[in-house]
């Protein structure tokens, strides 16, 4: 009887531990090239976002807006440009952000398939390019990663959850490298 209680209770511990840990959205952010001089030091910035995932288009535009207009927020920058807009704009600074990774859940999916669909993840190099010779001053890579899509997660299981942890990610990286 008491193992049993004993059972019952490390189960229900680990299953309580699980479906928290479901619950919440991740990132990850891993310096590559410490940042040679502090960003304050230039005025403009020009955020553009490639990718080497097929078929990810929509996803670096929604990155590229989500990026630039994070940095305008925080003031950074006198001018923030977007390539997409302004294909022959230039900044002191270029914020390059190139996708090597995304897997896609859509709402649709994570309500028919749930947890067992995993989280769904976008990952990106991101380099910062200072003009004019395009000399490379930092580097890092960014990962965000929606919640796993338990009962707990409260509708923060699919794409544009990840991407939004992406963007805060890469934040967090230029924010450090701007102090």
């Amino acid at each position: 009887m008491q193992r049993a209680v004993i059972r019952d209770a490390i189960f229900a511990l680990a299953a309580s531990s699980l479906l928290v840990a479901g619950c919440t959205h991740q990132g990850r952010l891993v310096q590559v090239q410490p940042l040679e001089t502090n960003l304050s030091s230039y005025r403009t910035a020009l955020v553009r976002v490639e990718s080497d995932v097929f078929g990810a288009d929509g996803e670096a535009r929604t990155v590229e807006t989500m990026v630039g207009t994070a940095l305008s927020e925080r003031g950074l920058f006198s001018d923030v440009e977007l390539a997409s807009a302004s294909p022959d704009a230039r900044g002191d600074l270029t914020v390059l952000i190139r996708i090597t990774r995304l897997k896609r859940i859509s709402p649709a999916d994570r309500r028919q398939g749930g947890a067992l669909l995993g989280r769904a993840s976008i990952a990106a190099e991101v380099q910062l390019l200072a003009a004019p010779n395009g000399l490379r001053v930092g580097a890092f890579e960014a990962v965000g990663e929606s919640a796993a899509g338990s009962i707990l997660s409260l509708g923060q299981g699919d794409t544009s959850h990840a991407i939004r942890e992406l963007v805060e990610k890469i934040m967090e990286g230029i924010d450090a490298k701007s102090a």
